[in-house]
């Protein structure tokens, strides 16, 4: 379940969008959650997509702090192809969130 707001400014060649998301993520099998609240902005342009900000922020039940993940983030708008990252953010969301909750992502 999540809840997002996304403030957009459109210009002819390109886009500037801040988004807000606020999510709960649950291990089906052992009911373990995970909430987030993550702040970030897209910037659209050229055919490309750079996200910039948190990614990533998971706390616990308790409120502890479990995973974060900030950075920048260049993928091909059409197809999601990942042209570039910083180190701290990892592109694969269940290569995160699958962990986080315990599990392990598909293979």
């Amino acid at each position: 379940m999540f809840t997002a707001t996304d403030d957009a400014i459109i210009f002819p060649n390109r886009t500037i969008e801040h988004f807000v998301i606020n999510a709960t993520h649950t291990n089906l099998a052992t009911g373990f959650t995970l909430t987030e609240t993550d702040h970030f902005t897209d910037f659209t342009a050229a055919g490309q997509i750079k996200e910039v900000g948190i990614v990533w922020h998971l706390r616990d039940a308790n409120g502890k702090l479990v995973v974060v993940h900030a950075g920048q983030l260049v993928v091909v708008a059409a197809t999601g192809e990942v042209l570039k990252f910083t180190p701290n953010i990892n592109p694969d969301f269940t290569a995160v969130i699958c962990p986080a909750l315990g599990g392990k992502p598909a293979s």
